[in-house]
């Protein structure tokens, strides 16, 4: 998981969005441990907070003309 994740960022500009949909990644003991083996990411499990920050990048790309 974290060799997928770190493909997607290729570069510290890279700008998206990696759900795991798995909600065992935030309730089982071992959830931490999985977290922890990621890059560094922002954690959220509020799906507005997602949305709005996918609007916020789509904004940002069309501003760059992208």
């Amino acid at each position: 998981m974290a060799q997928g994740a770190g493909r997607l960022v290729r570069a510290s500009g890279d700008r998206g969005v990696v759900a795991v949909l798995d909600p065992r990644l935030a309730t089982a003991r071992y959830g931490s441990f999985l977290r922890a083996s990621l890059p560094d990411f922002w954690y959220t499990t509020d799906r507005n907070q997602v949305r709005r920050s996918l609007a916020a990048i789509d904004a940002s790309a069309q501003a760059d003309g992208k």
